[in-house]
């Protein structure tokens, strides 16, 4: 494998970060969603990205722009950072409507115990 397979990765590399750049803008836009088509896409990515790794030798490796790991790595780092705000406020509604559940729970309202107020 020669230059080819580092164009390969790189291009492979730009693939992966794009795709993370989208997924991190559609949270950030739209909360949560369906991301299973951004699931799908990074699996089948990184899936070739492994299995590309695996022919490059050493040097090629060596060979690939610095600037696109850096740029990956920072699309991963973003996607991260919104991955977890989306996660911190699931749960934050999640625990505000446990919470609305438990307290209308508490006055009797929707009791279990039969002729409790009537």
């Amino acid at each position: 494998m020669t230059s080819e397979g580092v164009g390969a990765a790189e291009r492979l590399i730009g693939s992966i970060s794009r795709c993370l750049a989208e997924e991190t803008e559609y949270l950030r836009v739209n909360g949560e969603g369906e991301l299973s088509h951004f699931n799908t896409r990074k699996n089948q990515l990184l899936t070739e990205f492994v299995r590309l790794g695996a022919r490059l030798h050493e040097n090629e490796i060596q060979a690939i722009d610095r600037n696109k790991l850096s740029d990956l790595n920072k699309a991963i780092a973003a996607n991260r950072r919104q991955i977890e705000i989306s996660i911190y406020v699931n749960r934050k509604v999640t625990d505000t409507l446990m919470d609305m559940a438990r307290d209308s729970e508490d006055d009797g309202t929707y009791s279990m115990t039969p002729g409790m107020y009537g």
